[in-house]
């Protein structure tokens, strides 16, 4: 009888378990599917301006009207190619949102897959674009690029990092830049001048800021 019982026992213990291990679960696909449809977890789209240019690491979700295994949720490689079902890798780098969805959407038609596709690109993430600055300035270290750009003139990166001390040697301000081979080149602006100098035909543009560059201001001599 204490075999028989036992055996009773441990059948009902462990048919215990297994119901409440389908309960956990039951509660765990509940969870799941009420976080996805309130959108808990998922990556909400960034607000840019609309003239912002896609670059690498960025991270874009392509959707296509009615189309959801057409859906592609990637972050901008190297090379600026974007892999898309039906259609391979597309280049992205360097487009406005705009114009990239009317890209994927062209690809589409042209390839006669879609005849009438609404192609939607949007930013989830993005690497923020920044200069350096260090010496006789306002603020030290890392000034974010404004996204609508992909470069500015010295004379405004000069004011976004808080402008000259009263020591600076604005005269002589040293710009290094790093070129795509890996090594480095510099120049020197007299942006003192550039600043005086009212004259719509000034040579501002000539002296562009991208990001990467480091702007240093020496102090001045007495």
């Amino acid at each position: 009888m204490n075999i028989v019982y036992m055996i009773a026992t441990a059948k009902t213990a462990f048919l215990t378990v297994l119901t409440l291990l389908s309960l956990c679960h039951h509660a765990f696909a509940q969870k799941e599917a009420t976080a996805t449809s309130s959108g808990m977890g998922q990556s909400e789209a960034v607000a840019l301006p609309a003239n912002y240019k896609l670059s690498v690491t960025d991270m874009v979700s392509i959707d296509v009207y009615e189309e959801p295994e057409l859906k592609v949720s990637q972050r901008i490689p190297a090379n600026g190619k974007i892999r898309i079902p039906l259609l391979g890798e597309i280049s992205l780098e360097g487009l406005t949102i705009r114009e990239a969805e009317y890209k994927i959407q062209n690809a589409f038609i042209d390839a006669r897959l879609l005849r009438n596709p609404q192609v939607y690109v949007t930013v989830s993430d993005y690497v923020a674009r920044e200069y350096s600055v260090f010496g006789q300035l306002g603020s030290q270290g890392q000034v974010p690029f404004p996204l609508e750009k992909d470069s500015i003139d010295i004379v405004e990166a000069v004011s976004r990092a808080g402008g000259f001390t009263g020591i600076a040697r604005g005269s002589e301000v040293k710009v290094t830049r790093k070129k795509p081979d890996g090594t480095q080149e510099f120049f020197i602006v007299d942006v003192e001048a550039m600043i005086e100098d009212q004259d719509e035909d000034n040579s501002r543009d000539e002296y562009l800021i991208y990001p990467g560059d480091i702007i240093f201001v020496p102090q001045r001599l007495f």
